[in-house]
């Protein structure tokens, strides 16, 4: 019962984030209404889909929580509960993945420096490198 509190905190923070990106796309229609350049556009819409990515992540930790420790349970609970945080830090890791990709995927199209951009795709595949095999490794035990 002990953490039925931050879940609840965590899924109210999911269901605002999702409506900020909602948000976000409403803009981007209206961007695209006024006429803006494609990158630019390209660029407005990749941060609306990362946001609700990220409402994703939110919305699974509070879910994830709220199974792996909510109501009562009997012997041989901890397993059951290592078993549901495990699976709960993989999905959280595949969405991070891909949270990644599309930040990527907006600085191509934002930055000016192609240095920076070399310096950012290395940050991000060494990330996601740790993060995948963080998931084959999870899958396999």
């Amino acid at each position: 019962m002990l953490m039925l509190a931050p879940s609840v905190a965590l899924i109210l923070t999911s269901v605002a984030t999702t409506i900020w990106a909602t948000a976000k796309v409403v803009w981007f229609v209206v961007d695209a209404v006024r006429g803006l350049k494609d990158t630019i556009l390209l660029a407005v819409l990749l941060d609306a889909i990362d946001t609700y990515l990220i409402a994703t992540v939110i919305m699974v930790l509070g879910l994830g929580l709220s199974e792996a420790f909510g109501g009562v349970r009997g012997p041989g609970d901890e397993l059951v509960r290592a078993g549901v945080l495990t699976k709960l830090e993989v999905n959280v890791a595949d969405v991070l993945v891909l949270v990644l990709a599309v930040r990527f995927v907006e600085e191509l199209l934002t930055s000016g420096a192609a240095r920076d951009l070399l310096f950012t795709a290395a940050a991000i595949g060494i990330v996601s490198l740790a993060l995948v095999l963080f998931i084959r490794i999870s899958e396999g035990t």
